[in-house]
Order: structure tokens, then C-alpha cells, then sequence
């Protein structure tokens, strides 16, 4: 099993440099995505740290990577703690007129299971996936890995 941690301020911009990072890290350890699962994995960890920020309740948030086989292949998990009260972490949808309030739906939505669970610090926010494994890497997603106006 492969695992990595992140200790992370509880800001917005935090939020896009790790799911950068996240993805770089994914490419380490498997190789190509498929677009897909990409596009699964970089809502997951927006969400969830998004969530983290907007109700941590301190000023640090952290992030667990884990990678491993199971039986029907190769399972990424996704933990997001913070110190913000379980009982926030809602799970009924925001109306359709509410800007916000729909992230943990996403969550389920592009994850296989996920959950909430409460910790002595705050709670734990986690999602699970199967990582689907493609050829050639599209140019869509080298665009966006590569960044602005660059190429790999």
C-alpha cells in the first residue's frame, strides 16, 4: 500500500495546489488515468477540502492518500480531516435554489463508497474509488497536468 499525507493551511488556495499535487502523486504511483477517473478524483478532493476549509474550525486541515489492490483492482482512498463539528458534515441536498451545499452529494456521486466519521480533533471526511488505468494519456488531461500554456 502506498500512502501519502498532507498538513495543509485551512485557505482556499490550499484547495488547488493540492489537488495538483494529488494528481502529480497518482501519476507517480499508477501511471497515465483515464479521463474519467481524473475528472472523479479532482472533484473528490475539491469537495472534501473545500468543505475542510469552509467549516475546519482551525487553521490546519490534513489530507491521506491511499493507494493499494483489493480484490477488483487498484483502490484509492481519500481521508480529509479537520477540526469542524461532525454534525456539519450534512448529508441531505441543498435546495436547487442554494449556491452551495451540494459537495458531499458530488462526493458520493464520483466515489464507490464514502463517508463521515468523527475523531477526537474534529472529523474525518473519506471517500474510496477504483482507479481506472488508461494507454496514451489523452490531451486533454496532459493539457491540464501540464498546466497553462505548457506542453509535456
Amino acid at each position: 500500500m502506498s500512502t501519502l499525507c498532507f498538513d495543509l493551511p485551512a485557505k482556499p488556495r490550499a484547495v488547488v495546489l493540492v489537488r495538483r499535487r494529488v494528481l502529480r502523486q497518482l501519476g507517480i504511483w499508477v501511471g497515465w488515468l483515464d479521463d474519467e477517473t481524473t475528472h472523479g478524483i479532482e472533484v473528490i478532493v475539491s469537495e472534501l477540502l473545500t468543505n475542510a476549509v469552509l467549516h475546519a474550525g482551525g487553521a490546519r486541515i490534513g489530507l491521506t492518500l491511499r493507494l493499494g489492490n483489493r480484490p477488483g483492482g487498484v483502490w484509492l482512498r481519500i481521508d480529509v480531516a479537520d477540526r469542524g463539528h461532525p454534525e456539519r458534515a450534512a448529508r441531505t441536498p441543498a435546495p436547487a435554489d442554494q449556491e452551495s451545499g451540494r459537495g458531499l452529494a458530488l462526493v458520493e456521486a464520483f466515489s464507490f463508497r464514502s463517508g463521515t466519521r468523527p475523531t477526537r480533533q474534529g472529523k474525518d471526511c473519506w471517500a474510496e474509488l477504483r482507479i481506472a488505468q488508461s494507454g496514451p494519456m489523452s490531451e486533454a488531461v496532459a493539457a491540464r497536468r501540464a498546466g497553462p500554456g505548457r506542453t509535456l
